[in-house]
């Protein structure tokens, strides 16, 4: 465990400049003076204050040298409206006791404590838990905090302020313990009836096209070989006893093969309130249809633009999923690489006939292009669009608002 410390005292104020250095310095010269002149009350006065201060200040540093500390998200992956705990463990493997302590935890903001004392960081919106308690020699305290997290989000506690004191706490020190706690909140999921879909098209609901496609652990039958059969097609136990090699014949089972591309880029631009809701909106619907899709069996792919452009490929199973979802915890509205230009990139490698959605604040002539040209690939294209101006879609491709006329935390907030 890393740390570093950050001695609170003289320059911080929490100190009385008696016990400081400044203190001890005229102590010392006052006893020294009074062992010369002979003045035996002062020279034991100032030999106790001496004595006093050396005291305090070797007990705080023993006492905050002793300490350990460790802090936990319970739980390291949440959803919105959850809630965690969040452990704080302090050990005590010195020989000093402790009989001062006091432990400030800051929490990011939109995680809430639910309990405790708690205050507010004078420098941001960011919550304090404060503890105060004693301990003694090779024991250790633990606090657990109820948190409940709102927004997604990746969330650290990097460190814990610690103070220790000597019994009379005339000496106080400080340390800074790096903890390094992270908690990963998901985007909300909701069920897609949910999502305020609303066609801009008379073609009716949003359609996810299934494509047929050979199961390799369904074998119906063998044939024999032909030129271009892939190698690890070939049954050889059947090609033993054959005079040529054979191949398995797959059963063909329906599967749905989907490609999320989400529009980073497009929803950086200057009103900042419509932006944080919509782009929100679109992180959410990009959640919720990904977790749709593997637990139906799919097989999704996410594209991402903007300043940290992200390609993941198509795959299923609820390990992509995850995959899928703690990169849409984190991402924000930067621009950079347009959709247009990761959708050209990546397209070659979906799977024949995936339908495309591409979630966007806007649909610039390049975008509408690159949409045209995925669906004469014989790709079902599929706009999702959480804007503020309408748009009219390329020929072909379905056009969904998401939720235009739905309240937005009713939409992406419902229970399921």
């Amino acid at each position: 465990m890393a740390e570093h410390s950050v001695l609170h005292g003289e320059s911080a104020g929490d100190t009385i400049w008696l016990v400081g250095t400044r203190g001890i310095g005229v102590a010392v010269a006052l006893l020294a003076v009074a062992v010369w002149l002979g003045a035996t009350t002062v020279a034991l006065v100032a030999g106790l204050f001496v004595a006093l201060a050396v005291v305090a200040r070797g007990w705080s540093r023993l006492a905050l040298g002793g300490l350990r500390c460790r802090v936990e998200f319970r739980d390291d992956r949440a959803f919105p409206d959850d809630e965690l705990d969040l452990v704080l463990t302090i050990e005590n493997r010195g020989l000093a006791p402790v009989p001062w302590l006091e432990a400030e935890l800051t929490v990011p903001h939109h995680l809430y404590p639910l309990e405790g004392q708690v205050g507010r960081a004078v420098a941001s919106d960011h919550r304090v838990i404060e503890v105060l308690a004693t301990l003694l020699p090779f024991r250790r305290l633990t606090w657990r905090h109820r948190l409940r997290c709102r927004t997604r989000g990746l969330y650290e506690v990097p460190t814990v302020s610690i103070l220790v004191g000597d019994p009379l706490r005339l000496f106080p020190r400080r340390k800074a313990f790096v903890v390094n706690a992270r908690l990963i909140v998901y985007p909300r999921i909701v069920p897609l009836d949910q999502l305020g879909l609303r066609s801009g098209l008379p073609q009716g609901e949003l359609a996810l096209r299934t494509i047929p496609v050979e199961d390799p652990t369904r074998v119906i039958g063998v044939r024999e070989y032909r030129p271009g059969d892939p190698p690890r097609r070939i049954h050889w136990k059947t090609s033993a006893r054959l005079p040529t090699l054979q191949v398995k014949l797959l059963e063909r089972t329906a599967q749905l093969q989907l490609g999320l591309y989400l529009g980073v880029d497009g929803f950086d631009y200057p009103q900042v309130v419509y932006r944080e809701a919509l782009f929100e909106r679109a992180v959410g619907a990009a959640a919720s249809l990904a977790s749709w899709a593997v637990e139906h069996g799919g097989r999704v792919g996410l594209g991402l633009s903007g300043a940290a452009p992200i390609v993941l490929p198509a795959s299923g199973g609820s390990d992509h999923l995850r995959q899928i979802l703690e990169v849409l915890a984190v991402v924000t509205p930067r621009r950079g690489r347009p959709l247009e230009s990761v959708l050209a990139a990546s397209l070659p490698r979906q799977p024949a006939g995936a339908t495309i959605v591409a979630l966007v604040a806007g649909l610039p002539v390049e975008l509408a292009d690159a949409l045209r040209g995925a669906r004469n690939r014989g790709h079902p294209v599929t706009v999702l669009y959480a804007g503020l101006e309408p748009i009219a879609p390329p020929t072909g491709v379905r056009l969904y608002e998401l939720g235009r006329e739905e309240d937005l935390a009713r939409v992406l907030t419902a229970e399921p």
